[in-house]
């Protein structure tokens, strides 16, 4: 049996999974939220790094995990991800192709940047082959590095929120978007059965919804936080009042998705997006899903990232209802997974 340990940082709270392969079926044997000094991990500055560090060491003392090598994950709004199209080579063809292409959409010197790439399928009697190119600062690399060293944390590996979160939806045969809403950004991913054709960053998130409440009905921080957690976007409740407040940012969120939605069509005419599926802690508003749904007339569904998998009695008692919060951290626990 193979055991994996996931570590997702936010911007506001860190999050960890332990996992084990059983056979073909994943269990989950530990989890851990806590939170993260603010702005701490857009920081370079050392005593920022060592409150992020003494945060992780907290949460792994407070907490039933015992395992000290880990898969962590970079935030998608900090690193440079692209897929693009490109003809069928040979690895060694491919890596030296990707670093001229590199070069149009990185907005860093590459000697900057850590370039990793995945082929995404294997192309059968085609010209042509789909490349997720990835590129991360390597100051931002030196960092994680250097925080979980302070940490006391071997690190196994570092990928984007991408690869991370959508090694959950292995095996998918229908085409479909998720949409994961963070504290300060929004992910959004296309994806065609398995293979994701398109991910965009959003500086959405549900830090930007608390403050838009709190100006708007003067209230202070943490009551107008407590009102989108109970009310959310319920046009009954408040006599419809957060939904107006929040308006402005749902109606930017829905043009983003529209526009990756007519992207689809156009590349593929005969097929559809039969799902949206939500994730992260920003989505957790009432009536959040289904004002999506009634808006952009597709079935809309809150991910349940353990759904197909066996949990600890404990970790499932103390989590329930917040389990889409740990759906990074769970993909990278699976990471080694075969």
């Amino acid at each position: 049996m193979k055991t994996g340990f996931g570590i997702d940082i936010g911007t506001n709270f860190v999050k960890a999974v332990v996992a084990e392969q059983r056979g073909t079926s994943t269990h989950i044997l530990h989890a851990a939220i806590a939170p993260v000094p603010s702005k701490a991990l857009f920081s370079e500055a050392q005593f920022d790094q060592e409150e992020l560090a003494r945060a992780l060491k907290t949460m792994l003392r407070d907490s039933t995990i015992r395992e000290r090598t880990a898969n962590a994950s970079l935030l998608e709004s900090q690193v440079f991800t692209r897929i693009i199209d490109m003809p069928v080579l040979s690895q060694k063809e491919l890596i030296q192709a990707l670093r001229w292409e590199a070069e149009r959409y990185i907005p860093l010197p590459l000697e900057e940047v850590n370039m990793d790439f995945v082929i995404l399928g294997k192309p059968e009697h085609q010209t042509t082959m789909q490349v997720l190119l990835v590129a991360s600062p390597l100051r931002l690399l030196s960092k994680y590095s250097t925080v979980f060293d302070l940490a006391g944390i071997e690190l196994s590996a570092l990928e984007n929120e991408a690869i991370a979160i959508l090694r959950l939806f292995a095996g998918q045969t229908i085409n479909y978007v998720v949409v994961d809403i963070g504290d300060t950004t929004t992910n959004l991913y296309l994806v065609r059965r398995d293979t994701p054709i398109l991910v965009r960053s959003l500086g959405i998130g549900g830090n930007v919804m608390t403050k838009t409440i709190a100006a708007e009905l003067g209230l202070p921080a943490s009551q107008a936080e407590e009102y989108k957690r109970t009310y959310g976007v319920d046009p009954q409740q408040l006599q419809g009042s957060l939904l107006n407040t929040l308006q402005p940012i749902l109606t930017n969120l829905l043009t983003e998705l529209t526009q990756s939605l007519t992207y689809f069509k156009e590349k593929y005419r005969d097929e559809v997006i039969s799902k949206i599926i939500l994730t992260g802690g920003g989505v957790l508003i009432p009536k959040f899903p289904l004002l999506l749904q009634e808006k952009l007339q597709i079935e809309t569904t809150l991910l349940q990232p353990w759904q197909s998998m066996s949990v600890e009695p404990k970790v499932a008692e103390q989590f329930r209802g917040k389990e889409l919060m740990f759906s990074v951290a769970t993909g990278l626990a699976m990471r080694d997974f075969t």
